[in-house]
């Protein structure tokens, strides 16, 4: 009822030249439309054009819901033919994007979701069967209404059918988490509500933050550090505030390579942005510990940290002496010491990582041989990930230089943990 159904009439044989063919009903509750928004009539008169077996279109308007109506087709040079319309109820469903009547999700920080309004054929149980137009001569007038506006609004309601008009659009505004359910109906005379697809529910939450640990855990040394990353699932309006907070006794935050580190920090992202970097420290080599992201108006996020043993490996030896070069005096060497974290278990290097901030070590490194090999004092401070020293000899010679590992370190299982050194002046 009130909808309209696009139709041709079919002849037995091409038209010999244009013929016209009449469609009549003496039904009240059935009226045909050679336009979309035409005033329906109850005879019509179509043209076959020459060589052709097919009208032009015309639409089949209902007027009722129930039974059904016939109607004739005739032409000169012809036999006649008639049709039957069935009748049946109608009425209008919402589509989002996860089909009609069906709901999706989104969040608060998304654009405005697009909702189709569409006029359709209903079945005896109130299902949509099949979209179809409003049918000429009507204008309905639909209402689109969220449950609750405070979480999603809904832009423009009501929405306007005119005749020809099968579809119309409105948008939906996420406001803030929760769930609210958007419906569809009208006070338009021969509309009835459908059992199915007159309505949907959306469920919003806030936009999520993703961090380094998250999926996937990150590994740091005991007593050192990893720089690591946030970033907002959506762009922060006005400077908004990142606070993160361990959820360890072992591991410590920081805002800077060299801060020494505290349970909770808070990292400022401007207005537009998107990301934010701060340090994880760890001050255990077994096990593991998490912390958490949050923010007003973003879901939170929680990252894994497993523990690891560390150690100090020698990564260079420079300043080689020429050995045909005499000299009385004393000749400079050059060493890097670099901290990484270790695998548990085999001590094996896994990542040259920064000693944690506000820690600073001061290991010192043994000769095998006694050739009068001195090193100044050593310190790797907190934020740095190495450090050079550069030691000096009275005498020739061959000699093996190991670190002896500051408190909490262990020796790594690498052959630079110790390095053979032949001085030759």
């Amino acid at each position: 009822r009130n909808l309209e159904l696009l139709h041709t009439i079919s002849a037995s044989s091409p038209a010999p030249s244009d013929t016209t063919v009449t469609i009549s009903t003496s039904d009240p509750n059935l009226r045909f439309s050679a336009t979309a928004n035409g005033v329906g009539v109850a005879t019509l008169n179509l043209t076959i054009q020459t060589g052709r077996t097919v009208t032009g279109d015309f639409y089949v308007y209902g007027l009722t819901n129930t039974g059904s109506a016939s109607y004739t087709a005739t032409a000169a040079g012809y036999s006649s033919a008639s049709g039957t319309v069935n009748f049946g109820n109608s009425g209008f469903v919402v589509r989002g994007p996860a089909g009609t009547g069906a709901n999706f999700n989104m969040t608060s920080a998304a654009a405005n979701q697009s909702l189709d309004i569409i006029s359709a054929l209903l079945d005896s149980g109130g299902n949509a069967v099949t979209a179809q137009s409003v049918q000429g001569g009507i204008t309905a007038s639909v209402n689109v209404v969220s449950s609750s506006p405070s979480i999603g609004a809904i832009i423009a309601s009501p929405v306007t059918f005119n005749g020809g008009v099968g579809l119309a659009n409105t948008d939906f505004d996420p406001i803030s988490g929760g769930s609210t359910t958007v419906s569809v109906s009208t006070a338009t005379t021969g509309f009835t509500t459908p059992t199915t697809g007159a309505s949907l529910v959306v469920t919003i939450s806030a936009p999520g933050i993703g961090v380094t640990g998250f999926p996937n855990a990150v590994t740091v040394g005991r007593n050192l550090q990893t720089n690591a990353t946030f970033s907002l699932g959506a762009l922060a309006v006005g400077v908004t505030p990142i606070t993160i907070t361990s959820n360890s006794a072992n591991i410590l935050l920081s805002n800077t390579a060299g801060g020494v580190g505290s349970s909770s920090i808070t990292v400022n992202v401007p207005n537009g942005g998107l990301n934010g970097s701060f340090f994880i420290q760890a001050l255990a080599d077994t096990g593991s510990g998490t912390f958490t992201a949050s923010a007003s108006g973003f879901t939170p996020r929680t990252g894994t940290v497993n523990f690891a043993p560390s150690g100090l490996i020698i990564t260079s030896v420079r300043g080689e002496v020429d050995p045909n070069v005499t000299s009385t005096n004393p000749f400079g060497r050059t060493m890097t010491l670099t901290a990484y974290s270790l695998e548990a278990g085999t001590n094996v290097r896994i990542d040259a990582q920064a000693v944690r901030g506000g820690l600073t070590l001061s290991p010192t490194i043994n000769s095998s041989a006694a050739l009068g090999v001195v090193f100044p004092a050593i310190s790797l401070v907190g934020g740095n990930a190495s450090v050079d020293t550069t030691f000096t000899n009275t005498s020739q010679g061959t000699t093996v230089l190991s670190i002896v590992q500051p408190s909490g370190f262990v020796t790594p299982a690498s052959i630079f943990s110790t390095i053979t050194v032949t001085i030759n002046n």
